[in-house]
């Protein structure tokens, strides 16, 4: 499962065109690995500018401003088809959620991090309206939507989204500087005399995120089953800030454990995931076929399974902006070659 994300202990990073072996093609090499500099201050007047991302973070919050939304109104309408015994249409609004989580974050990852930035953004305004309203969990409109804001699914899903907004545009970063790191070994191979140094491994970025996902998703859903409920029962009822800034933390937590490998949430996403499934699917609302007693008494485990839908889904998003990462950084080697032939 990591073999597509990262090299094996002690492998070496991916050959990349070196930017410094110009023997064949009479190109100079780009800018040191240390500092390098941007292609449009490489090269002569006349030096074609990086690509404009403008486009790239409009789309991207258009689509951040839908997926909380889509997120839980699909989340919603599978618990309440699990609850109503309609199995196999809430089974088909699960794989919808899989799939719309995994697609955005993928768009994320390729185009731009902001929409995960502000699909939280509009998680957190949705929460905010449902604690200012007068009867809480019991003014939202939709019958569905009553039963899964008990859950904590709208606060826990802000927290995942603008986490994950962090851990992918890290993962960026990341993808960037493994493909200078890569032209760097290449260019040390290639010098006589010289002893290849492997890279470093990222067995221990791989066991931690796993660990920190893992850790701040059971926290996350331990702690909004145990005092969110409470909260919006009533209009009167009294609201703890420090229970919702940890839900709110956790969740932030478990989105941005992709920042060092995004292993830990392509794994931990999916046992979250499974393990909620047999609740799911025993379509009952009497609280006794619960995930697990002592971490969520949701009959449906619907906060559950949509937590495991979207960390897998920002696990791929982060391995998706990892790899454009590289392949931005490539791109800007082929431009500064292209400005130093033609001058």
């Amino acid at each position: 499962m990591t073999s597509s994300e990262s090299p094996s202990q002690g492998a070496r990073p991916t050959a990349v065109p070196p930017p410094g072996s110009g023997k064949a093609t009479g190109a100079p090499a780009p800018p040191p690995a240390g500092d390098p500099a941007p292609a449009s201050q490489a090269g002569p007047t006349g030096a074609p500018a990086p690509r404009g991302r403008r486009l790239d973070h409009i789309a991207a919050a258009v689509l951040g401003a839908a997926v909380a939304p889509l997120t839980l109104t699909l989340t919603g309408l599978a618990g309440q088809a699990s609850s109503q015994g309609r199995l196999l249409v809430g089974a088909g609004l699960l794989v919808l959620l899989v799939i719309v989580s995994a697609a955005v974050q993928a768009a994320f990852g390729r185009r731009s991090s902001l929409g995960g930035l502000i699909g939280g953004l509009v998680a957190l305004t949705a929460q905010a309206a449902i604690l200012a309203s007068s009867e809480r969990a019991a003014s939202a409109p939709h019958a569905w939507a009553r039963q899964l804001i008990p859950t904590g699914a709208v606060l826990i899903l802000a927290g995942l989204l603008i986490g994950g907004s962090l851990g992918l545009r890290h993962a960026r970063r990341t993808g960037r500087a493994w493909a200078r790191l890569s032209a760097r070994l290449g260019r040390s191979d290639q010098e006589q005399g010289s002893t290849p140094t492997a890279p470093p491994s990222r067995r221990n970025d791989h066991l931690f995120s796993l660990a920190w996902v893992t850790a701040c998703s059971l926290i996350s859903i331990t702690l909004a089953d145990r005092s969110y409920p409470a909260i919006v029962a009533s209009g009167d009822a009294p609201v703890s800030p420090w229970a919702l800034a940890g839900i709110l933390l956790a969740s932030i937590g478990a989105g941005a454990g992709v920042t060092r490998s995004s292993l830990g949430a392509r794994v931990a996403g999916p046992i979250v995931f499974t393990g909620a499934l047999p609740a799911f699917l025993s379509g009952s609302a009497s609280g006794t076929s619960a995930l697990v007693p002592h971490l969520t008494t949701d009959p449906t485990a619907s906060a559950v399974l949509m937590l495991g839908a979207v960390v897998s889904a920002i696990g791929w998003g982060a391995h998706v902006a990892r790899r454009q990462g590289i392949a931005d950084e490539k791109e800007s080697w082929a431009d500064q070659r292209a400005v130093a032939l033609g001058a």
